[in-house]
């Protein structure tokens, strides 16, 4: 007797595994991948009628699935024959042939340790290991942008999976180079950021959105093209299973649309709000910025018109966030920025008889953009957080609380909360 499973793809991708007697846990070869204009893939198991009984213990075959890229929904059929098995096998349904590469493809679970490097894809964990004092294959990320287009904050994290909790158990290095890396190419250049003390079992790096354009463009992005990093991890004084994951965290805020993040210690993530004129922004008081932390910790927010914040910079609003589940920093005085940028003076405002501004001042100031900054720097542990961006009305208090120095007197609207 012979079996027939037949699995239907009808959309996504996705691995199959067939096994006798021994439950896939991992995606290892033998494994057949269905890529996105596969349908069909027949596994063929001859004379199964053998593995009934063995040994007095009934066998069984195992049929894995695995998601690869994308999800997949799929259906399956098993049918019993007793015709030729090997005329099933030459007739049996296969998906297409598909090119590998030397190095890992986008979307892959896992970096085989004698892989030359593996393709990192944003929000997919991939697991690797190495030996005490061995590095495992290089992580390559390739991320295209456009010209004129924002680069995002980008945040790495490679997390120990030992049942040890070793806080210097791994060191990771970020390099700005890809393609085929060997690690003889990559020790001859100068790394972008190091680190060897994991908080919480992770090990992070980051580059903020300013210094993403930095690295990549040496300044904002006049044309397009593909930044490429690397990540290597070395194995300390042990073994150490370990995943890695590579996030962009968008720069660009809506007004009222929750926007989620991450950032590690030691590290800025910052975002901007491109404010443009409408009547309501230019009756609103001012800009919120208002953080909550679903798990981890941050150190401070901060925010500034027209340039990002930090801790040597003249800063509107700054937050101690240490700890802290909710906070909020403010940009006061939109209304009169509005008026100041387009060089209109409140002398000359003309309204309509309901109080709405008049077309022709709408039309002046319809160019006008204001620029808002808000930074988070990363405190204890790395930390998962939802912002938001809204106007708030003069009824509401506007802080101005900050711990910067500025030189010269720093102009202030608003009162400052208690």
């Amino acid at each position: 007797m012979h079996v027939r499973i037949r699995v239907t793809k009808n959309i996504g991708t996705m691995n199959v595994i067939v096994s006798l007697n021994d439950k896939p846990l991992r995606l290892i070869p033998p494994y057949t991948f269905l890529d996105y204009n596969d349908a069909y893939n027949d596994e063929i198991l001859c004379n199964v009628d053998r593995y009934l009984i063995l040994n007095g213990s009934a066998m069984n075959y195992y049929v894995a699935v695995r998601g690869a890229t994308t999800c997949a929904h799929y259906e399956m059929q098993v049918t019993t024959f007793t015709t030729s098995c090997s005329e099933a096998m030459a007739a049996r349904r296969r998906p297409g042939v598909h090119a590998t590469e030397t190095h890992g493809t986008p979307g892959a679970r896992a970096c085989p340790r004698d892989s030359t490097d593996c393709v990192l894809s944003l929000r997919h964990y991939m697991r690797a290991s190495c030996e005490a004092f061995e590095r495992a294959p290089p992580f390559v990320l390739n991320l295209p942008y456009r010209a004129g287009d924002n680069l995002d904050n980008l945040v790495i994290e490679v997390e120990d999976l030992n049942p040890q909790d070793s806080q210097h158990s791994l060191a990771v290095v970020l390099y700005s180079i890809g393609g085929d890396v060997t690690h003889e190419r990559l020790l001859a250049q100068e790394p972008l950021l190091t680190t060897n003390t994991a908080r919480k079992r992770i090990f992070s790096l980051g580059l903020s959105a300013i210094e993403m354009s930095g690295a990549v463009c040496d300044g904002p992005c006049a044309r397009s093209g593909q930044a490429n990093f690397s990540i290597v991890v070395t194995c300390n004084a042990s073994f150490v299973r370990f995943r890695a994951i590579a996030m962009l965290i968008p720069l660009v805020l809506q007004p009222g649309v929750p926007l989620h993040g991450e950032v590690c210690p030691q590290n800025w993530v910052y975002h901007r709000w491109a404010i443009r004129h409408t009547s309501f922004s230019h009756n609103a008081y001012a800009v919120r910025f208002s953080v909550h932390v679903h798990q981890g910790d941050v150190y401070y927010a901060m925010s500034r018109w027209d340039r990002p914040p930090g801790f040597a910079a003249c800063n509107d609003n700054t937050f101690a966030m240490s700890r802290l589940n909710n906070g909020q920093v403010d940009l006061c005085g939109a209304s009169s920025r509005f008026m100041a940028a387009s060089g209109i003076e409140n002398s000359s405002i003309t309204t309509q008889a309901d109080g709405r501004l008049s077309n022709q001042m709408i039309e002046t100031l319809s160019s006008t953009v204001l620029t808002g900054w808000m930074g988070l720097y990363g405190g204890d542990s790395c930390a998962h957080y939802t912002l938001e961006a809204d106007f708030i009305t003069a009824d509401e208090n506007c802080s101005t609380a900050t711990t910067a120095t500025c030189s010269g007197q720093q102009a202030r609207q608003g009162t400052t909360s208690s």
